[in-house]
């Protein structure tokens, strides 16, 4: 049996997500009462969001992602600024901040009479601390957003110890529900 790679199967849980919103028959009362929301992010940090919100302008998301053959679980606390732009009261902005652990995994290489050697895999643990902004448009007659975002990160410790990544830029796309 041929394995689907990340793209299709991203492309088939976007598809389902968009055909179960509209056909939905309660899909605008959901969309405005939504108290959850779960996803997927696109960009160097890849992987499955979950949203919880706690108040009209609060929420928690859970990110589960891979990088560098690893797997990092985020945590974040949104706030959300809705009505700043004249031309649209469905974009809104998204800031934030929280933390991230995990690990990630690398090659090690060493020189060996000019010869390049590839030894075994090494694993590395990763903490570190995230931060968020980013545009969200909410489709209010279906209960879907996307995003545009960037989620800088500093790792603390892991296979370089100490590494900033400024832009973490990601596209999301969510699917609200009660």
């Amino acid at each position: 049996m041929k394995h689907f790679n990340n793209q299709t199967l991203k492309f088939i849980i976007v598809a389902t997500l968009v055909i179960i919103s509209t056909t939905t028959p309660f899909a605008k009362a959901q969309a405005q009462d939504a108290n959850h929301a779960v996803g997927l992010r696109g960009g160097y940090t890849s992987g499955l969001s979950y949203r919880t919100y706690i108040g009209p302008e609060d929420s928690y998301r859970f990110l589960l992602s891979g990088r560098h053959d690893g797997l990092q679980l985020t945590a974040l606390r949104e706030f959300h600024r809705y009505q700043l732009f004249d031309f649209s009261d469905d974009l809104n902005l998204v800031f934030g901040a929280g933390a991230h652990a995990g690990y990630t995994k690398s090659d090690d290489y060493y020189w060996d009479g000019g010869v390049l050697i590839r030894r075994d895999r090494d694993t590395h643990a990763v903490l570190g601390a995230d931060g968020l902004i980013g545009l969200e448009y909410n489709f209010w007659e279906a209960p879907i957003s996307i995003g545009l975002e960037t989620k800088p990160f500093v790792e603390l410790f892991g296979e370089d110890n100490f590494r900033v990544k400024l832009f973490d830029i990601g596209l999301t796309i969510r699917f609200k529900f009660n």
